[in-house]
């Protein structure tokens, strides 16, 4: 599953790699749907990659549904992050893979020019997307998935952005 979806390039992206995956994407907006759409067929990816009109905070898929879980950038304007990560939880089958990139504030050892540059950035982001810093990291350890990757990438133009991918147990 692919959270805000957005145009599916995730998805798109990640199908072309490996050619054994299917892909739902779920976003609220329906003109990012249309685009969407637009995208797969040109890459002839209709029959691996289906999207949905939805909301990330009520999912309307069975309990331990989803093996993967993808969101670059979908959580950023979700009103109740905590919610919908309850929501990724219950459809996340045991030992699902989970891997978010999201804007995030910069480590404080990454120095004030940055945090300053993300502050800019993420007014910036706000006004136009509403868009907003999301603690992936945080709901991860809260959720209790065991995290084996986390990255965080600095850019003065988009933003800084942490990407982090774990495990789920539902032990």
């Amino acid at each position: 599953m692919d959270l805000g979806t957005g145009t599916s390039l995730c998805a798109i992206r990640a199908a072309l790699r490996k050619l054994d995956i299917k892909f739902i994407g779920i976003d609220i907006s329906r003109n990012m749907l249309k685009y969407a759409q637009k995208n797969i067929n040109k890459m002839k990816l209709h029959r691996r990659i289906y999207n949905t009109n939805g909301d990330i905070e009520i999912l309307n898929f069975p309990d331990n549904t989803f093996d993967k879980i993808i969101s670059i950038y979908g959580f950023g304007a979700v009103k109740k992050p905590t919610k919908a990560f309850k929501e990724v939880m219950r459809v996340a089958k045991p030992n699902a893979r989970i891997t978010f990139g999201e804007m995030t504030r910069p480590p404080k050892n990454r120095g004030l020019f940055w945090q300053k540059v993300h502050d800019i950035v993420e007014w910036g982001v706000d006004l136009i997307w509403k868009f907003r810093d999301v603690n992936l990291n945080q709901l991860f350890r809260k959720f209790k998935i065991k995290i084996d990757y986390l990255e965080y990438k600095k850019d003065r133009f988009i933003g800084s952005l942490t990407v982090i991918s774990g495990l789920v147990n539902k032990n």
